[in-house]
């Protein structure tokens, strides 16, 4: 069982959330979205998960949340990280690290040396990194200014930032529902760190207290996969309510986001049923050593339309679930994706007064249904509700 309670007070304590880690013996990273900074920006910074970020007070009034910026860098096809810091370290040693991978014979030991040599600058102690390479058909992986720890379900992980506290919670409740091997372990590992992100997300939505640390807004996660490290795209996170009323349900959307990539520009569609009217947004966030005006107003004009489609290789969709007994929630997790695995859903959680029987078909019914509600709605219609008789028998 996880347990690193030792490690959190010390943890790194820079403003933002970063993870690799490797459930089913398979990397991952994990990385926010939110960047932050001593000015204060000139206009409040939108975040997918809130209307704009002048709503939310920030834990240290020195600091403001300043904009978006991708977190996840993959300089080689065969080396990833995760930073946390100044922005222009992190387009160094980007750099710094291509040009290893390139000019090497021996880059995982040249590359482990630079990454100590740089931690004994005077810069080293502005920047955390934590990363992945591939090297001899092993993966290797490699940090500075980041805790560390090793599980037998999560294997090596490392991380750093003030969300240190709540990826480590995320990491508990999921554990807890791991099993110790899979059949398809690329699938379960992004799904396990889909889980984890989605974990922190619904926390976000529910008191934001992410973002008055200054990390959260959204979740890239890098894996390795046909030969190379890529960023998982795209992926789709519906937040939906159940309300359960004998043997009907009735159910509604809550906030659905999109991601996915235009080029190497991260878009993060948003759509947030929780207040009228609706609000629809596309928010672009820049890859490390580029920013919006790298672009031609043409792209980001292209770049700020809707999603031509909702359909996604990657879907999560968190359901509470409210009944006249309880209040319950679930987590339902599925993928149908182009990799050639099989349809999965799992569903999870505080499922007591529903029959045990019932369990699969209350599962897809609640998937089928939560795909078909962000459809119509966003077809066009103003609200989405769904009735249907819940049979005890399968």
């Amino acid at each position: 069982m996880l347990d690193v309670t030792s490690l959190l007070r010390d943890a790194n304590s820079k403003m933002t959330l970063i993870a690799s880690l490797f459930p089913f013996g398979h990397p991952c990273l994990i990385g926010d979205v939110v960047e932050s900074s001593d000015t204060s920006p000139a206009v409040p910074v939108r975040i997918p998960t809130v209307i704009d970020s002048s709503r939310v007070q920030g834990s240290d009034e020195r600091w403001f949340i300043s904009g978006l910026r991708q977190k996840l860098v993959v300089p080689h096809p065969k080396l990833a990280f995760a930073w946390s810091g100044r922005l222009r370290l992190a387009e160094k040693i980007a750099a710094d690290l291509s040009n290893l991978m390139v000019t090497s014979s021996t880059p995982d030991v040249d590359i482990e040396i630079y990454i100590r040599n740089f931690g004994s600058t005077a810069d080293g102690s502005d920047i955390s990194i934590v990363g992945v390479m591939q090297s001899d058909d092993q993966f290797v992986n490699f940090s500075l200014g980041a805790e560390s720890f090793y599980t037998q379900k999560y294997g090596n992980v490392a991380f750093a930032g003030t969300g240190a506290d709540e990826i480590i919670s995320a990491m508990k409740i999921i554990e807890q529902k791991l099993p110790n091997n899979s059949e398809n372990p690329i699938v379960s590992a992004v799904l396990v760190s889909q889980s984890i992100a989605d974990e922190l997300i619904v926390a976000e939505l529910d008191e934001a207290a992410s973002l008055a640390e200054y990390y959260g807004g959204a979740y890239e996660i890098i894996t390795w996969l046909d030969g190379q490290f890529q960023k998982i795209r795209p992926k789709n996170f519906l937040q939906s309510q159940i309300i359960l009323s004998h043997k009907q349900y009735f159910g509604r959307p809550l906030i659905f986001m999109k991601q996915d990539y235009f080029r190497d520009l991260l878009l993060v569609y948003s759509v947030d049923y929780r207040n009228e009217p609706i609000v629809r947004r596309v928010e672009p966030v820049c890859p490390v050593g580029k920013e919006l005006s790298s672009y031609s107003e043409e792209e980001i004009a292209t770049a700020r339309l809707p999603p031509k489609t909702l359909e996604s290789e990657w879907l999560s969709n968190y359901v509470k679930v409210t009944s006249d007994f309880s209040e319950l929630e679930s987590m339902i997790i599925d993928t149908s994706c182009s990799f050639g695995y099989k349809h999965n859903v799992s569903i999870q959680g505080n499922i007591r007064n529903i029959d045990v029987s019932f369990r699969p078909k209350f599962a897809t019914t609640i998937y089928n249904e939560y795909v078909k509600s962000i459809l119509a709605v966003e077809s066009g219609l103003n609200s989405y509700t769904s009735a249907y008789y819940r049979e005890n028998k399968e």
